[in-house]
C-alpha cells in the first residue's frame, strides 16, 4: 500500500513538468514496473521431470505449453512440453501429491499489457488534455524588440496603434474627458502586409505584458477544451494587468456560427472568447488585439463595438511606400551602383512587403551562389521573375518566331493605346508554364479605371492572338493566348456584372461583391437575362478583337522589326523597344 502511495505521489509531480515527452516515458515505466514478468530460470523437460521423482518440486502451474514450478526450496523455474503428455504428467503428479493450478495469478494483468496496452495510454492521454492541458500562450519576451521606426509603409495603422499605447502609457490623460480605452482592435489585410510584425511591434512600444496565442491554438478535438483554454488565457492576463493578449489567425474560432454546419467545439470556443471579451466581468485593462485575411467570415457578434471596437486596415503598399519598404531592405545588403529603388518599386505593383522582401532575399541568395560581392540589378530581376513566373525552362523547344510575333503584338499596343502602363521589358524565354512574358510598371497606382482603360487593356490582352494570325495566317495560330483570352473574358464579365458597363443590363450588380471571378451564369434572375448578358460579353470582345487588328496591320512592318530584335536577343528592355518604336533596330 505504501508502494501505490508513492507512484501515486511521483504521478502527481510529473503531470506538473510541462514536457509532454517525460510524461510518456514515466507511463511506460508504470507499465513495465506493473505488467513485466519476473525472471525465472528455465530449465529442460526431462530436468524437471528429474526433479519430479527425487520430490524436489512442491507446487506447479500449467499454462499452455508452459509448465511454471516452484522447487521446495522455493526456487522458480519454467519448462516447455508437449500437450500430448498432459494427461500422463497429471497421473505423475496427482501420484506425488503436488499441488496443480492452471491460471497465472498475473496472467490477466499480462493480457491487458499485451492486448490493450495502447488503448490505456490513449485514454491516460484524453484525461491529461481534458483535466491538466493549458493555454499555448506565451509571454514576449524584452530582447530583439521590434519598435515603430523599424516599420514602414503603414503610418495610418501605426497613428491608430499609437493612441492605444498612449492610453496604456498615460491613462489619466484620456481618463478626464471620460474616454474609455478600447476594448478590441482587429487587424485587417491581406496576406503579407505586416499585421503580426506591427503586432510585434506593439510589444517593443509598449510597457505592459504582451501575451500571444494563434486562433488554431484553440481548437482541438476534444469538446470543451477550445473554452477552457479561453478562460486561461484571461485568467492569466487578469493576474497580470493592464496587458496586450494578441490572437494571430483569429478567423480560426471567430467563423460565422452557421446552423447547418455543426461544430460544437469551435462555437463553445467562440462564444467563451465573446463573454470574456464583453460579458458581465469587465476586462478594461486588457486589451485584444487579433489579425486576420479574411474579415467577411467572422461573427458579427465578435466584430460588434464593445468587442473590437477598431478596426484597423492594412492594404497592399502603394508605389511611395514600396519605395520606402525596398528602401529598408536595401540599406541592409551591399549593392552595385546600378540598383535603384525606385524602378523596383515601379514593377512591383501589387506586391505585399512580404513579396517584396522575398524578392530581395532571393537575390541575395542567387548572388552568393554565385560567389558575386555585390547585388546587382540582373539578380533582382531574375528573382522577380522567378517568385512571378518561374524558373527557366531550359528543356523547353519552341517556335521562337511564333512566340517573338505574339509578344510584339502586346508590346505594340501597350504602347500606342491611350493612359496604359509602360512596357518595360519583353522576353521570349519560356519560364514555368509561360513562353514568353510582357512586363509593365507602373508610374503611378491607379484605383480608379475608366472604361476605357479596361477596354485597352482587353485590346492589349487580345493584341498578341491576332498578331500570330496577321503573320502566320487563320489556320496557324496557336494555343498561347489562352491565359490571354481568359483575363480578357473575365475583365469582360466584371465590367458587366459588377461594375455596370452596359446600355443595356444597367448598373446592375449581378454577383455578390465577394464571388471569385469565374464565370457563373446561375446568378441571373432569368434566361433573358442570360441571353443579354451572353451578347454584351461577345460584344465587347469582338470590338477590341476589330479595333486591335485593324491597328496591327497598319503596325506590321514595327510587328516585324520587334519579332527580330527578340528572336536575336531574347529578352528587350525599355530603352531598346522606345528605340523600336521610333524604327531603330538595335
Amino acid at each position: 500500500m505504501f508502494l501505490y502511495k508513492i507512484y501515486f505521489l511521483f504521478f502527481k509531480i510529473i503531470f506538473k513538468i510541462k514536457k509532454n515527452i517525460i510524461k510518456i516515458l514515466f507511463l511506460l515505466f508504470l507499465s513495465y514496473k506493473f505488467y513485466i514478468k519476473k525472471k525465472i530460470k528455465i530449465i529442460i523437460y526431462s530436468d524437471f521431470l528429474n526433479e519430479l521423482y527425487k520430490k524436489n518440486v512442491k507446487k506447479i502451474l500449467i499454462d499452455g505449453d508452459y509448465i511454471y514450478g516452484i522447487t521446495t526450496n522455493n526456487l522458480e523455474f519454467k519448462t516447455i512440453f508437449n500437450k500430448i503428455y498432459l494427461s500422463k504428467l497429471i497421473k505423475i503428479l496427482i501420484k506425488n501429491n503436488i499441488n496443480i493450478e492452471f491460471f497465472r495469478q498475473f496472467q490477466f494483468f499480462n493480457f491487458i499489457y499485451c492486448k490493450y496496452f495502447y488503448i490505456i495510454i490513449f485514454i491516460l492521454f484524453i484525461i491529461y488534455q481534458i483535466f491538466f492541458n493549458k493555454s499555448n500562450i506565451k509571454k514576449k519576451k524584452n530582447k530583439n524588440k521590434i519598435k515603430f521606426n523599424d516599420i514602414v509603409g503603414c503610418n495610418e495603422a501605426k497613428l491608430e496603434v499609437k493612441e492605444i499605447i498612449d492610453f496604456l502609457r498615460k491613462p489619466v490623460k484620456f481618463l478626464k474627458l471620460g474616454c474609455k480605452i478600447p476594448k478590441g482592435v482587429l487587424l485587417i489585410g491581406p496576406p503579407g502586409t505586416g499585421k503580426t510584425l506591427l503586432a510585434k511591434s506593439i510589444s517593443g512600444e509598449a510597457n505592459v505584458p504582451f501575451l500571444y496565442i494563434s486562433g488554431s491554438d484553440f481548437i482541438e478535438m476534444f469538446v470543451g477544451i477550445g473554452a477552457a483554454r479561453v478562460r486561461d488565457i484571461f485568467n492569466k492576463a487578469k493576474k497580470i494587468f493592464p496587458c496586450i493578449i494578441f490572437i494571430d489567425e483569429i478567423d480560426a474560432i471567430g467563423r460565422k456560427r452557421n446552423l447547418n454546419i455543426n461544430n460544437e467545439e469551435r462555437e463553445q470556443t467562440l462564444n467563451q472568447l465573446l463573454v470574456e471579451m464583453d460579458g458581465f466581468e469587465s476586462n478594461n485593462k486588457i486589451i485584444i488585439l487579433a489579425a486576420t485575411n479574411r474579415p467577411e467570415i467572422l461573427d458579427l457578434a465578435l466584430l460588434r463595438p464593445g468587442r473590437f471596437d477598431r478596426k484597423i486596415f492594412m492594404n497592399l503598399p502603394d508605389i511611395n511606400n514600396r519605395k520606402k519598404i525596398i528602401e529598408l531592405y536595401f540599406s541592409k545588403i551591399p549593392l552595385f551602383y546600378n540598383v535603384y529603388s525606385k524602378m523596383l518599386s515601379k514593377t512591383t505593383y501589387g506586391f505585399s512587403g512580404a513579396e517584396i522582401y522575398n524578392i530581395i532575399n532571393e537575390a541575395a541568395i542567387n548572388s552568393t551562389n554565385k560567389n558575386l560581392r555585390l547585388i546587382s540589378m540582373y539578380e533582382i530581376e531574375e528573382a522577380k521573375d522567378k517568385n512571378l513566373i518561374g524558373l527557366k525552362n531550359q528543356s523547353y523547344i519552341i517556335d521562337k518566331c511564333n512566340t517573338a510575333y505574339h509578344e510584339s503584338g502586346h508590346t505594340i499596343i501597350a504602347l500606342l493605346v491611350y493612359k496604359h502602363n509602360p512596357v518595360y521589358k519583353v522576353t521570349i524565354i519560356p519560364r514555368g508554364k509561360t513562353l514568353g512574358v510582357t512586363m509593365f510598371f507602373s508610374i503611378k497606382d491607379n484605383y480608379n479605371l475608366s472604361l476605357i482603360n479596361l477596354k485597352n487593356h482587353i485590346c492589349t490582352l487580345l493584341a498578341g492572338r491576332i498578331a500570330e494570325e496577321i503573320t502566320s495566317g487563320l489556320n496557324y495560330i496557336t494555343i498561347g493566348a489562352s491565359n490571354d483570352i481568359k483575363q480578357a473574358t473575365e475583365l469582360a464579365y466584371n465590367m458587366l456584372a459588377k461594375w455596370g458597363f452596359s446600355s443595356k443590363l444597367g448598373p446592375i450588380m449581378y454577383i455578390p461583391d465577394n464571388d471569385n471571378l469565374n464565370i457563373k451564369y446561375g446568378k441571373f434572375s432569368s434566361s433573358k437575362t442570360y441571353n443579354k448578358f451572353d451578347l454584351e460579353i461577345q460584344k465587347i470582345i469582338n470590338n477590341c478583337y476589330l479595333d486591335t487588328k485593324i491597328v496591327l496591320k497598319t503596325k506590321r512592318n514595327l510587328l516585324n522589326i520587334m519579332s527580330k530584335a527578340l528572336i536575336l536577343y531574347e529578352t528587350i528592355y525599355y530603352n531598346q523597344i522606345i528605340n523600336i518604336m521610333k524604327c531603330i533596330f538595335i
